[in-house]
């Protein structure tokens, strides 16, 4: 079986903004099995754990989409110093590579809509049905090697009026 890691990540006092975590934990009560955190921000010191993955998922609040998208991530190219307020998924993963010489076999960051970032607790109806979609969709990929997770997320569009969208990312 595939180890694999969900990082959710983004503000729960900001609205929308902590639809990361909510999903992430969505994910933990459904697949106890698997190592799930749900984060404020990400920290450089993940680079030590996602070098023992096969498969990490970064889920994230997203501005300007109405759908779900579904990015397959490769190594940030900027070589900069990492900052823990301004560190990406691809910079975490470039970490991970330049510090251990390993990196999952693959990484894939989900964004969900987001509209919604005052101080409040409470989400859009939006992003919570987008993250519920995210959630199911997301038990489907569960037992597929990794390159067949994006045949299985463009399969997925065709039977839903959800727009997932596999991709490469920086």
């Amino acid at each position: 079986m595939t180890r694999t890691l969900v990082i959710g990540f983004g503000n729960t006092l900001r609205g929308d903004d902590g639809a990361g975590q909510l999903a992430a934990a969505r994910i933990a009560e459904l697949h106890p099995d698997l190592t799930c955190f749900s984060l404020v921000e990400l920290t450089p010191e993940l680079a030590d754990t996602m070098s023992v993955y096969d498969r990490v998922v970064f889920i994230d609040a997203s501005v300007g989409i109405e759908t779900l998208r579904w990015h397959v991530l490769r190594p940030s190219v900027e070589r900069t110093q990492p900052r823990s307020h301004a560190l990406t998924p691809g910079d975490l993963l470039q970490l991970t590579i330049e510090l251990f010489n390993s990196a999952p076999q693959q990484v894939e960051l989900v964004e969900i809509p987001a509209s919604q970032f005052g101080f409040c607790e409470e989400m859009s109806i939006h992003t919570r049905s987008m993250i519920e979609n995210f959630v199911g969709l997301f038990g489907e990929t569960m037992d597929l090697h990794a390159g067949d997770v994006a045949y299985l997320v463009s399969a997925h569009v065709s039977d839903s009026s959800q727009s997932v969208i596999p991709s490469t990312a920086n």
